[in-house]
């Protein structure tokens, strides 16, 4: 349900267009495991325009997308992770990939 609001806020369907909203619900979306959440979490944080632009924060969002999405959406979030991690040094990608997978150990209860 909030991966969905944040998306009505995206696109203007039903409330009036709020990126910011947007950003917002799906950070709650993401942090309780929701793929979508975490995908528009981490385009968010890799374009700068809501969030404030951190390739690190990108990557770490959409590997964690890339990690527990299935077909086409594990496929995409792939790419803009990979997009993402060209654009950090190995120090900040090793860092990012750490983060990633400690979340990953410390919420084995989200598929």
């Amino acid at each position: 349900a909030q991966h969905s609001l944040g998306q009505l806020y995206r696109f203007g369907q039903g409330v009036p267009k709020d990126v910011a909203q947007a950003a917002f619900w799906d950070r709650k979306a993401a942090e309780q495991g929701h793929v979508g959440g975490e995908f528009n979490l981490g385009l968010d944080y890799g374009n700068g325009e809501v969030l404030p632009r951190s390739y690190a924060d990108a990557y770490f969002w959409l590997d964690l997308a890339a990690t527990r999405g299935h077909g086409p959406e594990r496929e995409k979030a792939a790419k803009s992770r990979d997009a993402a991690a060209a654009r950090l040094t190995p120090d900040q990608l090793s860092k990012a990939q750490d983060r990633a997978a400690k979340w990953l150990a410390e919420h084995p209860d989200i598929p």
